[in-house]
């Protein structure tokens, strides 16, 4: 018997072309590589801001420390009386402790070295990091003497500066954490509302202790420590 002659027509479709099947699996691969490769960069962007974020806190936190050294030991104050608009922020910047100015209208301590790569709403007063307020820093205010009282805790009077917060990631509310704030709450019970630890680093904050070592660690950690409760 002779077998029937093949057809060369459709050997040549099935050695140059593909089936749909093929071309599924293809978009299919070509897509979960670009899923890995997608989730690969975002990993080593999140590690940039994080190791930027640290490096700037870093900096801040040597600034506030000079200051200290300069004054006697204590720190500045959390906001002025009678300069609403001066938080620690410029007062380190106008004394020179950090960053550059040529007028006092010019000074921005909202970008830069003054916050985190993750925090993407600041002012020209602060940016994304802040200090403990009440337990070490205090806003200066009026007694009732009309002498201006609220001074800093001094350096010397903190009893554990490596379980003390210096200054850190700080968000005004925890719903907005890209929005930075000057200051966190001492008492972690008021973190609820607002002034509280920012976690823009996977799930942890940027905290620079008194000792001027560095930690990232999550609220938990920190209420749990008592960070920002110097006793």
């Amino acid at each position: 018997m002779h077998s029937l002659p093949s057809d060369p027509g459709r050997a040549r479709n099935r050695d140059h072309g593909f089936t749909l099947i093929e071309l599924l699996v293809v978009v299919v691969i070509i897509a979960m590589l670009g899923g890995i490769v997608f989730a690969v960069a975002n990993r080593v962007k999140r590690g940039a801001e994080t190791a930027v974020c640290a490096s700037n806190l870093r900096q801040v936190g040597t600034a506030l420390l000079s200051y200290a050294s300069e004054n006697h030991n204590h720190f500045p104050s959390l906001r002025k009386y009678d300069k609403p608009g001066e938080i620690w922020t410029k007062t380190l910047a106008l004394e020179g402790h950090l960053g550059h100015y040529e007028s006092q209208q010019q000074i921005d301590c909202g970008s830069g070295v003054w916050t985190c790569p993750g925090c993407v709403k600041t002012s020209v007063n602060f940016g994304g990091f802040g200090v403990a307020q009440t337990s070490i820093f205090r806003p200066e205010s009026l007694n009732a003497n009309d002498q201006v009282s609220g001074n800093p805790r001094k350096l010397t009077e903190i009893p554990d500066p490596a379980n003390t917060w210096l200054v850190g990631d700080a968000a005004k509310s925890p719903d907005d954490l890209e929005k930075g704030w000057f200051a966190v709450w001492n008492k972690p019970g008021r973190w609820k509302s607002n002034h509280c630890p920012a976690e823009r680093h996977n799930g942890k904050a940027n905290v620079l202790m008194v000792d001027g070592h560095l930690e990232s660690l999550t609220i938990d950690e920190i209420t749990e420590r008592e960070l920002t409760q110097p006793r």
